[in-house]
């Protein structure tokens, strides 16, 4: 009868387990043993009911412009309040540049140094200037520097992880 008591035993382990697994962390996280991948700050904004629309529409805008368009952080704040660009305010343009944490700022400004590069043919110094100046880009000069550093390596547009 001892076997019948651990078999029972046994199921009501697994079942705790499971019911702590499921009970635990959110969908993003995956709860116990499962791959922990807490939420980004860029996550929790698009998913937090208390901030308003204006906000959350301005966020993902902003996400667009960078991904789609490989533009600089000043310049996705430039074109989310520009009347000529998306025409939110300076206070949802700034929430929303200041959410995008997902963002990997040098991967744009690296992906923006190889079209000018390759498809423009400048020269490494004037990709710089581009990238860097107020009237280009407005790229960083830290991010900038990276962009220059690896914009002959090959496949490195869509690959600089871990950059921020």
């Amino acid at each position: 009868m001892g076997g019948m008591y651990e078999k029972i035993y046994l199921a009501l382990g697994l079942m705790a387990i499971l019911l702590l697994n499921a009970g635990c962390g959110s969908e993003r996280t995956g709860g116990i043993g499962g791959d922990a991948r807490p939420e980004t700050m860029q996550e929790q904004a698009l998913h937090d009911d208390s901030v308003s629309k204006e906000y959350i529409n301005a966020l993902i805008n902003g996400i667009e412009y960078a991904e789609n368009m490989h533009m600089s952080k000043h310049d996705v704040y430039e074109q989310l309040r520009s009347p000529y660009g998306e025409n939110f305010s300076e206070d949802a343009a700034a929430w929303a540049v200041a959410h995008m944490s997902d963002i990997d700022w040098k991967a744009n400004a690296l992906a923006t140094a190889k079209t000018y590069r390759n498809d423009m043919h400048m020269s490494r110094n004037d990709v710089y200037e581009q990238l860097t100046s107020d009237a280009g880009e407005n790229f960083t000069k830290e991010e900038a520097d990276y962009a220059v550093a690896h914009v002959d390596d090959p496949d490195n547009a869509e690959n600089s992880e871990g950059t921020n």
